[in-house]
Order: structure tokens, then sequence, then C-alpha cells
């Protein structure tokens, strides 16, 4: 794995989250919440790491402080700038966050979001 080397991710951290997503089931969204809402607009800090390139970046954020808004924000800006969305790998630590990612996604760029490894 020495792509995990190059990026600077724990090799156990990669498999681990390639394994659940290959073996854990689906989660189905709930009807009432698969209403797609537009998106807020970044602040600051979540504009900052959205626009991060080059390094791996390390975001610690607590509940409810908008990381996967800045994850959607991050992913649309790559899309927007050229890069193949079939190259994007975004890992979350579960599938309903994998699901809910994804889908707001595809509510931004849904030619992306078909395209792209989201787990």
């Amino acid at each position: 794995m020495r792509d995990c080397d190059e990026a600077g991710a724990p090799f156990d951290v990669v498999a681990l989250q390639l394994l659940d997503a290959l073996l854990l089931p689906a989660v189905e969204p709930d009807p009432d919440e698969a209403e797609i809402r537009p998106p807020k607009p970044l602040n600051d800090e979540q504009r900052e790491a959205a626009r991060h390139r080059g390094v791996p970046y390390l975001l610690e954020a607590g509940p409810g402080t908008g990381k996967t808004q800045t994850l959607v924000g991050r992913v649309a800006g790559l899309v927007d700038e050229g890069i193949d969305p079939r190259s994007i790998l975004v890992l979350t630590f579960s599938n309903k966050a994998a699901g809910e990612l994804s889908e707001r996604i595809a509510g931004l760029r849904p030619e992306a979001a078909s395209a792209m490894w989201i787990r």
C-alpha cells in the first residue's frame, strides 16, 4: 500500500475503512431525512479547510461544526478545478455519514457524485 504512505494515511485506518465499506450493509436513509437541502455557505475556517491543497490536512472538529459541509465544499472545489471525480476517494467513519455525504454532493455535482468513491 505505497499510496497510503505517500498520502500520510496509516495503513490500518485505510484498510479498516475499505473493509467496512465492502462488508458492512448499506444504511438506507429515512425517507423524511432524504430531502436535499441547499448547502449553507462555508464560514472562514471551513473555507480555508475546503480550499487546502497539497499535504494531508488534519481537521479536528466536534459535532455540529460543519465537517460534512466542509467536505462537500472541498469536493465541489476539486471538481470545479478540473480534478477527475473518479480519482477522488472520501472515507468516512460510518455508512450513514457516507450516505449523507454522497447525497449532498449529488445535490451540487450530480455527475461527480456517481463517479466518486465515497465510503
